[in-house]
């Protein structure tokens, strides 16, 4: 049976904070030769502001290997919905599920939240709620990835996004954020792509 070969993961934006307003252009990859890539990418507010009109997510691509001759595959569009907060109310391990809080208001099941770590940007993850304690505790999907510790935040509203882009004729991909709108939150983003490179 056929399948395809797979590339490693290849970063087309860092995890990163961006603080409103501000545009982030990614460095360029190189897809030569690829023939579909999967390309996710996450938004998270980290302030309580409502972002007036959305923040666009760019993938782009180019059909040189130089140049800015950039067009554009896909737009997201994150929400326009004010995020709320809330702190852990107790030290969490690696691995667990189970989040200690004080209120769990406006934290529902299906819910993608954004646990933003006081220690930096490379220690703030995303999770989804699979169960709610009221007033006491939300369980997430998969185990924390790094510890958390009382009064670090989770903030709902969080996205993510992920589509299917054929490579055919393309050798440049990037990614880009436009954070502009009148009023808006500081953000945390990311976006990754992993490819198709041949059939085996």
């Amino acid at each position: 049976m056929a399948d395809f070969t797979q590339s490693a993961t290849q970063t087309l934006l860092a995890h990163q904070e961006i603080t409103h307003p501000a545009n982030v252009v990614g460095t360029p990859v190189s897809c030569a030769g690829w023939l579909a890539v999967q390309i996710t990418a996450w938004l998270a507010n980290i302030e309580v502001t409502a972002n007036a009109t959305g923040v666009t997510f760019i993938i782009q691509g180019s059909i040189e290997a130089s140049g800015n001759d950039w067009i554009d595959l896909l737009r997201f569009t994150g929400s326009t919905t004010a995020a709320e907060t809330e702190v852990f109310t107790a030290t969490e391990p690696i691995g667990e599920t189970v989040l200690a809080v004080a209120s769990t208001t406006n934290l529902v099941v299906g819910d993608l939240i954004y646990l933003k770590d006081d220690t930096g940007v490379a220690e703030s993850e995303w999770a989804e709620i699979v169960a709610v304690a009221t007033n006491a505790s939300v369980t997430i999907m998969d185990g924390l990835i790094t510890a958390k510790v009382a009064n670090d935040d989770i903030y709902d509203q969080a996205q993510r996004f992920s589509a299917l882009v054929l490579c055919e004729g393309l050798k440049r991909i990037r990614a880009a954020v436009v954070h502009q709108a009148a009023t808006g939150s500081d953000l945390h983003v990311k976006c990754t792509a992993v490819a198709a490179t041949a059939i085996e």
